[in-house]
C-alpha cells in the first residue's frame, strides 16, 4: 500500500480505536458542557418571580386511619411545608355522617393549634351518583 492509498483509507474510514476515541472525546464534550455545576451557577444567577401561592394536600396523601392519626396527619403536613390540608368526608374518620358540631368544633381548633388551614372537604360518597344523570 502506497502512502497516498494509505491516507485516502484513513480519510475516509475509522478503525475502531479511532471511532472509540472519537467517541469518548464526543461524550466528554457533551457531560462537561452540560455540567449540574454550570446548570447550578446559571439558574442561580437568574431572579425568579416568586407568587403569593398556598400549598395545600389531601388527606388521601396520608395512611389515615390505617398507620396515622388525623392530629399527625396534619402535623406532618404542617411540617412538611403545607398551608392547608383538604379532609375527607368518609363513612369511617373523623369526618363522617356519623360526626357533629362537636367533633367538627374539635377538628377545626386541632387545625388552628398545628397551624395549618383547612382548606377543603373531599368526599368520594357521591361518586356513584353523577351531576348529570
Amino acid at each position: 500500500m502506497t502512502q497516498s492509498e494509505f491516507n485516502r483509507q484513513s480519510a475516509t474510514s475509522l478503525d475502531r480505536r479511532q471511532l472509540l476515541a472519537y467517541a469518548g472525546f464526543g461524550a466528554a464534550m457533551l457531560t462537561s458542557a452540560a455540567s449540574p455545576t454550570a446548570v447550578a451557577q446559571s439558574t442561580t444567577s437568574v431572579e425568579r418571580t416568586r407568587y403569593n401561592m398556598k400549598k395545600s394536600i389531601n388527606l388521601w396523601a396520608f395512611p389515615y386511619p390505617q398507620k396515622m392519626t388525623l392530629r399527625q396527619c396534619l402535623q406532618l403536613a404542617k411540617d412538611a411545608g403545607f398551608d392547608g390540608i383538604e379532609l375527607n368526608y368518609d363513612l369511617d374518620s373523623d369526618l363522617s355522617p356519623k360526626s357533629g358540631t362537636k367533633e367538627f368544633t374539635a377538628i377545626r381548633r386541632m387545625a388552628e393549634e398545628i397551624g395549618i388551614a383547612i382548606s377543603g372537604v373531599c368526599s368520594f360518597l357521591f361518586w356513584p351518583y353523577p351531576l348529570t344523570s
